[in-house]
C-alpha cells in the first residue's frame, strides 16, 4: 500500500530498551504486501520474503525485503512471473553469501526454489512436481546442507510431498504420501523428521497430528491427538529436552477457535496438553519457539471482539505450559504469519498490517521487533486502542498543512502528539495546524452524543 513520507503503520518507530531495539515498521507499495517468513542472518540482517499485488496489480509476484537489525530499509526486490501468480512462501540462510527461496507458481508450473547471493542476484532457480492446485508449506535446511521442501497437490489424486534438493538445486529424491499432507517439517537430533499435518485414516475420515519420518523420507509413526473433526494444526518441533510440541487450535460454532500446545515424547506419547485463548483465535496458534531456558513464545491472532479483523497476541509460557505473560498488539488491524528469536533474545513477528479492512489489496508488510519480554517500548498511546471501534474518516484534508476539517458535529476535539502530549483540546473547527512539527498526530473527536472517533493525521 502506497506510503507517505511517514506512512509507516500507524507510526514507524525504532527504540532502544534494555540494551534491545525494538520497533514496528510497515513496508510496501501501492497495493496489497504479505510478508510470509523472516530470518536474520550472521550479520543480524533482516530479510522477509512474501508476495506483493504492487508491481504488477492483477497477480502477485514474491517480494524479498532486505533491512538493518533495526528495521530500516536496505534494498526491495520483486520476482515476477510472466502470466501466473508467483507465491513467495519462505526463506532460509544457506551461507555468509547466500539465501534460498522457495514458493509456487499458480497455472500448473508447480513448486520453485531460487538461490540468491544476498544482493538479491540469482545463483539458481529450480522448478519441481508441477501440476495445477499445488502448495507449499514448509522449507527446511537440513544438517548435511541440503534442503526440505514439504507441500500439497490437491486432486484427484491428492497427495502431500516431500522434496530433497542439494545446495545445487538437484533433485536428490521425492517423496509422495496419499494419506498424509504437511504443514511444518523440522529436523530432530536424530537426524529424522518431525512433520505436522493431516492424517487420513483407514475410514478416509481426516485427522490432524504429528508424522515422524526417517533420512530417506520413510514413515515411523502418526499420531492424532482430537477426535473433534474440527482440530486443525500448525507447527511441530523439537524441544532442547527432546520432548516434541505441536500446535493447534479446533473451530467452535462462534466460527473463532481454541489455541492449544501438546507436549509429546519421542515416540509421540502425550506428556501434556493445554489450551490457550479459548474462542479467541482465529484458526490455530500459528507458531511457537523456545528460549534457552526451555520457556517457549509463541504467536497467535486474535479475533477482535466486533469480529472486525484481527489482532497480534504473543505468549509465554514456562516448560510445563503454564503462561507467564501475553502482549497484545492491539492497536491496528494486523495479521501475524511468522516469528523467530533474535540475537538479542528478543523476538520478531512478520505478517501484514491493514489499514482498511474493508478494501481489498490494502494491506503492508509488518515487522514488530520486542525485546525479550515481549514489550515494544513508547509504544502507540493506549488510547489508539479506539481505532479498530471506530473506522470511519472523520478528518480532512490528510495530510494537512493548516486548518484541519472535522466531519462531524463535535463536542469536543484534541489533538494528541506520539508522546500523548494534548497540544489542541477544544470544540471549535477547523483546527489550524499551521504551526505545528510535521509529522504524525492522533485526533480524537467526541460528537455531540458523545461517541469517540480516532484517526492518525500526517502534518506537512
Amino acid at each position: 500500500m502506497k506510503k507517505t513520507l511517514l506512512k509507516f503503520l500507524l507510526v514507524s518507530m525504532t527504540f532502544q530498551a534494555y540494551g534491545q531495539k525494538t520497533f514496528i515498521k510497515t513496508y510496501g507499495g501501492n497495493e496489497g504486501d504479505y510478508g510470509n517468513s523472516s530470518i536474520i542472518d550472521r550479520d543480524s540482517n533482516i530479510y522477509v520474503y512474501g508476495d506483493t499485488y504492487s508491481l504488477l496489480p492483477t497477480r502477485t509476484s514474491s517480494y524479498l525485503i532486505n533491512t538493518k537489525f533495526n528495521g530500516d530499509t536496505i534494498f526491495t526486490k520483486y520476482f515476477p512471473h510472466l502470466s501466473s501468480n508467483r507465491n513467495g512462501c519462505r526463506i532460509q540462510e544457506y551461507n555468509d553469501t547466500s539465501l534460498i527461496l522457495a514458493g509456487y507458481i499458480d497455472g500448473g508450473e508447480g513448486v520453485y526454489l531460487h538461490m540468491i547471493n544476498k544482493d538479491s542476484r540469482t545463483i539458481w532457480y529450480r522448478k519441481y512436481i508441477t501440476g495445477f492446485n499445488i502448495s507449499m508449506s514448509s522449507l527446511t535446511k537440513t544438517n548435511d546442507n541440503e534442503f526440505l521442501l514439504t507441500g500439497q497437490i490437491w486432486g484427484p489424486p491428492s497427495y502431500g510431498f516431500i522434496l530433497k534438493v542439494n545446495d545445487l538445486g538437484d533433485s536428490l529424491w521425492i517423496k509422495k504420501y496419499e494419506t498424509l499432507g504437511f504443514l511444518s517439517l523440522n529436523q530432530t537430533k536424530g537426524n529424522n523428521y518431525i512433520l505436522s499435518g493431516r492424517i487420513i485414516k483407514e475410514d478416509y475420515s481426516e485427522k490432524y497430528g504429528l508424522i515422524k519420518l526417517n533420512q530417506n523420507g520413510d514413515t515411523l509413526w502418526t499420531k492424532t491427538y482430537y477426535t473433534n473433526n474440527n482440530a486443525r494444526v500448525k507447527y511441530a518441533f523439537e524441544t532442547i529436552d527432546s520432548s516434541i510440541i505441536l500446535t493447534g487450535g479446533y473451530y467452535l460454532p462462534s466460527n473463532r477457535s481454541t489455541g492449544f500446545l501438546i507436549k509429546t515424547k519421542q515416540n509421540g506419547d502425550t506428556i501434556w496438553t493445554k489450551l490457550y485463548h479459548q474462542d479467541e483465535i482465529d484458526d490455530c496458534i500459528t507458531k511457537v519457539v523456545e528460549n534457552k531456558d526451555s520457556s517457549m513464545i509463541f504467536v497467535s491472532n486474535i479475533i477482535i471482539n466486533e469480529g472486525y479483523g484481527t489482532y497480534i497476541r504473543l505468549t509465554k509460557i514456562n516448560s510445563l505450559g503454564d503462561t507467564v505473560w501475553n502482549r497484545n498488539f492491539d492497536d491496528f488491524d494486523c495479521f501475524a504469519n511468522d516469528l523467530i528469536l533474535t540475537p538479542d533474545s528478543g523476538y520478531l513477528i512478520t505478517g501484514y498490517y491493514s489499514d482498511n479492512p474493508d478494501r481489498n489489496n490494502s494491506d503492508d508488510v509488518l515487522l514488530i521487533k520486542t525485546d525479550k519480554d515481549g514489550k515494544v517500548s513508547a509504544l502507540i498511546p493506549t488510547f489508539a486502542n479506539t481505532i479498530k471501534k471506530e473506522k470511519i474518516t472523520v478528518c480532512y484534508p490528510n495530510p494537512v498543512t493548516d486548518l484541519l476539517n472535522i466531519g462531524i458535529d463535535v463536542q469536543n476535539v484534541k489533538l494528541i502528539d506520539m508522546n500523548g502530549e494534548i497540544w489542541i483540546n477544544t470544540a471549535k473547527t477547523p483546527i489550524d495546524v499551521s504551526g505545528f512539527s510535521e509529522g504524525i498526530y492522533f485526533i480524537i473527536a467526541t460528537d455531540k452524543s458523545n461517541k469517540k472517533y480516532f484517526e492518525k493525521i500526517i502534518i506537512k
